[in-house]
């Protein structure tokens, strides 16, 4: 694919589309930087800024994430049991 055609079909992805996609890029870049050097930095640089560190700190049900998972677990199997 060339870079026209890849601009082409950026520019049709949705707002969220294009905000997965940016994350992407990022990840790629930690994943396969240009130098061994710069992947350790970019990795830690890329951890300290991610808006998901500590995004579930203030809520209740969290506080307890196995018993979180179980009935989250509990649930889903319930429902797709009826199948």
């Amino acid at each position: 694919m060339n870079t026209e055609k890849v601009l082409n079909e950026i520019k049709s992805l949705s707002p969220e589309g294009i905000k997965i996609l940016e994350n992407f890029i990022e990840f790629l870049k930690i994943k396969y930087p240009k130098t061994r050097a710069k992947r350790k930095n970019q990795k830690i640089n890329s951890i300290k800024k991610n808006k998901f560190i500590g995004i579930w700190k203030d809520r209740e049900e969290m506080k307890n994430s196995i018993e979180y998972i179980r009935k989250l677990r509990e649930k889903e199997w319930r429902y797709n049991s009826n199948y």
